[in-house]
């Protein structure tokens, strides 16, 4: 189902685990024995060639507890609403739960790799128990434009074939002005059952820092290239939404 692979992956691809600095910073994690919580409210519209089109509207609360400066454990959950043009609206719940751990190999890079696991419950369907494994490099100059890349496979254990496996990379880079955050990113999704099934997204985000413990984000997300050799291709995909961060 290729609408909810591309779903799992925009929800869960992107976690956030890294060195303490300030809540603003895109990957920043609690200071040891506090809770960082991310609310967030995203609208996304997909539309495919053939004319089939969706609108799905997602709430996601995900809470990061540091055991110390290293690790960091993490758990979320979510309800996405999909608005399908013809046929019934129906929703997916999920959850994850994971560790990451980070450090850094030299004094201007860090890196992250974390572990968790998924379920996803579509309606009247079975639940998709998904694996991943996710790794980013960071370099991170003060002062200064920020760059990251990283990579995330995600193996479906739902089903013995491999057609719910998918492989996501990812580019970007981040700069705080004051109080004031702007990343970008480039998202491309390729599906190993597939090899020359790409999906590619650009991402942009901006945020404001109210004080140490307080931040929203607001970030918008396009589709730029999508093709697949056994569904039909996605002919647009745009969305945005608003997160709230907050420590404990």
């Amino acid at each position: 189902m290729k609408l909810f692979r591309l779903l799992l992956i925009s929800l869960f691809a992107l976690p956030a685990v890294a060195a303490a600095g300030e809540v603003l910073d895109p990957f920043y994690a609690p200071n040891p024995g506090h809770i960082l919580s991310k609310t967030s409210v995203t609208a996304q519209k997909f539309k495919y060639d053939g004319g089939a089109k969706f609108n799905t509207t997602q709430l996601m609360e995900t809470i990061y507890y540091a055991i110390d400066p290293s690790w960091t454990l993490f758990l979320d959950g979510s309800n996405t609403w999909v608005d399908p043009e013809i046929g019934g609206k129906y929703e997916i719940r999920s959850w994850d739960a994971g560790i990451g751990y980070f450090f850094m190999p030299t004094e201007t890079t860090s890196l992250d790799l974390e572990l968790y696991y998924t379920e996803s419950k579509p309606e009247d369907a079975d639940i998709y128990k998904t694996l991943f494994f996710y790794g980013r490099y960071d370099f991170m100059k003060d002062n200064d434009v920020k760059p990251f890349i990283g990579l995330t496979y995600a193996r479906g254990l739902h089903q013995i074939t491999k057609s719910d496996d998918s492989i996501t990379a990812f580019a970007g880079a981040w700069k705080k002005f004051d109080n004031v955050l702007l990343r970008g990113d480039v998202i491309t999704d390729y599906d190993p059952d597939e090899p020359e099934a790409t999906d590619i997204s650009l991402r942009l985000e901006t945020g404001y820092q109210f004080n140490e413990k307080l931040a929203i984000d607001l970030y918008g997300s396009y589709n730029v290239y999508s093709h697949y050799q056994q569904a039909a291709d996605l002919d647009s995909s745009f969305g945005g939404g608003i997160m709230v961060r907050y420590e404990f």
